[in-house]
């Protein structure tokens, strides 16, 4: 066939015809290309831990925002009292090991558009989280001094302390057994090892201190003992008066 022959159309794209004994040139291979994926979960995933990350950066920031002034020991409020907050304290305490920030408590900073905040801030809502031992507080001596009347005035931090809260098997807690008695004797003077044998989160009446209900029964059956011995004496006094009366010698 001449090299000026028209090509068959099946011809179309084969290697022209050559004398060269090793045949007709190959065509070069295209570069690599990398594997390169596309797959939507896979870039939603990246994307989602790109995002994570983020967030948990912006999280951690408040609280070291807060203790930007919080952290001074010698800070005080506009009312003079001190507001200073160990860090290492409370990262020790339940709130820090369970990584709650200063926001998750002081829920009124979230709406904080600058720093130093506004003050006071609202008092912490502890029944937000710990809605079980503040529906059984409801029935105890304590709950009853809350009383809008009344003004003595008792809250969680009161027993539990605020920054430094600390699990009650906690040799340095204010509520571990050993320590109750100091901690109940800063309301309670001469408060004994008996304090740390009272129920203070109260359900029911089954649940209240023994020792307690039985001087509680003891003294309501003395008092009416009491009350019915003065009851005879005046009933008999008035009939021994009225029988003189009646009965003339």
């Amino acid at each position: 066939m001449g090299q000026n022959q028209a090509r068959h159309p099946g011809q179309i794209g084969r290697p022209e015809p050559t004398d060269d004994p090793r045949g007709p040139a190959r065509p070069e291979a295209p570069p690599p290309v990398k594997a390169r994926s596309s797959h939507p979960a896979i870039r939603a995933f990246a994307l989602g831990a790109v995002l994570a990350a983020s967030l948990a950066a912006g999280f951690a920031a408040p609280d070291d925002n807060c203790l930007a002034c919080h952290g001074d020991k010698n800070r005080k409020s506009a009312k003079g009292a001190p507001v200073f907050v160990d860090a290492d304290r409370f990262k020790a305490s339940v709130h820090g090991q369970a990584e709650i920030g200063c926001i998750g408590c002081h829920a009124d900073l979230k709406e904080a558009k600058e720093l130093p905040h506004a003050a006071p801030l609202q008092p912490v809502k502890c029944a937000a989280c710990h809605d079980t031992e503040s529906g059984r507080l409801g029935t105890s001596v304590h709950f009853q001094l809350l009383r809008p009347e009344n003004p003595i005035t008792v809250s969680c931090v009161d027993c539990h302390g605020s920054h430094d809260i600390r699990a009650a098997n906690d040799p340095t807690s204010s509520i571990n057994p050993a320590n109750l008695a100091h901690t109940c004797g800063r309301c309670h003077p001469g408060a004994g090892a008996n304090f740390a044998k009272v129920k203070i989160h109260v359900g029911s009446a089954r649940a209240e201190n023994r020792i307690g209900r039985a001087i509680r029964i003891a003294y309501i059956v003395i008092i009416a003992g009491l009350i019915s011995v003065f009851l005879l004496f005046i009933a008999a006094d008035l009939f021994h008066r009225m029988r003189t009366r009646w009965i003339k010698p």
